[in-house]
């Protein structure tokens, strides 16, 4: 591993959530920790802790072991050695912290997907345009970042990673994209689709949406396909 993808990871584990810092901890100090070590840590689903930190960009390596108890088969998760194609694609960094407070003033704690407000720490700085397209940034500007939860964050990794866009790299696409511009978009990851996000968080919103999929399982339909049949309807009448 370089000394720049060490320096990375250890800005990294500055910033992550409790379970992958735990997991990345270990990792840089002892080199490896099995599923069954991350059993005795009190993560009941060990593979999930793990996911955790590749969702934050992280590579890592696997190998197979037998549990010291049982013998059964275990996963023993090490860190790859080249993280440089991580840090291109999830540009995850330690942002300074009057930077990381402007952005989360602008965007007024909400995730720009979702449109739902959280405490900072539930709230990661994304970029627009991924390091992989982009390039890295010489001078921070606050225009090429936004706030995501964790979910649109993971959701938008995924997408990225399998976008055609990301052997062509053209910026001109990324900046055009969902993922990128929600309020001012064109496609989807290079697809022609348009989305909708619908926040459901009172007690009576989720009553509603109940009552929703209880109708939609009455007419045969998944629960998208009735909410764009309910507003036809509505439109047309």
């Amino acid at each position: 591993m370089t000394d720049k993808d060490k320096q990375w990871l250890e800005a990294l584990l500055l910033t992550l959530p409790k379970r992958p810092r735990t997991v990345l901890s270990v990792l840089l100090e002892k080199g490896q920790v099995s599923t069954y070590e991350l059993g005795l840590m009190g993560y009941d689903q060990p593979p999930r802790a793990a996911q955790d930190l590749k969702e934050a960009g992280v590579k890592l390596a696997t190998t197979a072991g037998k549990h010291p108890n049982t013998g059964a088969r275990m996963v023993i998760y090490s860190l790859a050695d080249d993280q440089s194609s991580s840090v291109a694609l999830g540009g995850r960094i330690a942002f300074p912290k009057a930077f990381r407070q402007s952005i989360e003033k602008r965007d007024n704690f909400k995730c720009v997907l979702c449109n739902t407000q959280y405490s900072p720490r539930y709230l990661q700085i994304d970029h627009k345009i991924p390091y992989i397209v982009g390039g890295d940034e010489q001078v921070l500007n606050i225009n090429e970042f936004q706030l995501l939860c964790g979910s649109h964050q993971r959701m938008k990794s995924w997408e990225c990673e399998h976008c055609p866009n990301r052997d062509a790299k053209s910026e001109e696409i990324c900046s055009t994209c969902y993922w990128a511009s929600p309020g001012n978009y064109t496609h989807v990851a290079t697809q022609y689709i348009k989305v909708v996000s619908l926040k459901f968080d009172s007690e009576k919103e989720m009553l509603m949406l109940d009552n929703l999929k209880v109708s939609a399982e009455q007419n045969n339909m998944p629960l998208e396909q009735y909410i764009k049949y309910l507003i036809a309807k509505l439109i047309k009448s």
